[in-house]
């Protein structure tokens, strides 16, 4: 979860919902292939608290190993640079009016397949579907999968029905980590 601009403030809810998908689709496939690793503050991924600095290299090994990402809009998302090109790739939450093609771009160019997840309805505000520039974008949001297109797209991916090659050899050329058995499997990491 991030501490300031778009944050999921019921970052729980959130969580579990995210957990539940993942071990449908490990139940779907009969083993498990995605292993659900939550992040917690992305501000801290990577932060030496004794000198307050950064360390890039923790930044770098999680995305670089990680099969999904899941995450709010926020600079920190350039990392997808450093995610496999043969990955499920990086789900983008925008808050409602937030039209961007920023992170899509920046997939393109790495070549990392690109999925934005839209919040339809909160309830404040009438047409999501109209930009809002960035007057709602450094909000803290609650997410309600039931208008928010997140969770969908989610499991789309988790499916692997958008990856059939993936799922017919899901450890060829895929950041994976090693399991207690020695198998390799795709990690699902969620940053937010």
């Amino acid at each position: 979860m991030r501490r300031s601009g778009p944050v999921w403030k019921n970052h729980e809810y959130v969580k579990s919902e995210l957990q539940m998908a993942v071990a449908k689709a490990n139940e779907q496939y009969e083993e498990e292939i995605y292993v659900f690793k939550d992040v917690g503050f992305a501000e801290d991924v990577g932060l030496d608290l004794r000198t307050g600095c950064y360390k890039i290299r923790e930044q770098l090994l999680l995305w670089a190993t990680s099969w999904l990402v899941v995450s709010p809009h926020g600079a920190h998302d350039t990392n997808l640079m450093f995610m496999s090109k043969t990955s499920g790739g990086f789900v983008e939450g925008l808050a409602c009016g937030h039209q961007t093609r920023t992170f899509l771009d920046l997939a393109k160019f790495a070549q990392v397949p690109y999925h934005d997840a839209h919040e339809q309805d909160n309830g404040n505000r009438h047409n999501c579907r109209t930009d809002q520039g960035r007057k709602y974008l450094d909000k803290p949001r609650t997410i309600n999968f039931t208008h928010d297109t997140m969770l969908a797209v989610v499991n789309l991916v988790l499916s692997a029905k958008s990856f059939p090659s993936l799922r017919n050899n899901p450890s060829r050329s895929l950041p994976s980590e090693q399991n207690t058995t020695g198998d390799s499997f795709p990690k699902f990491t969620r940053e937010v």
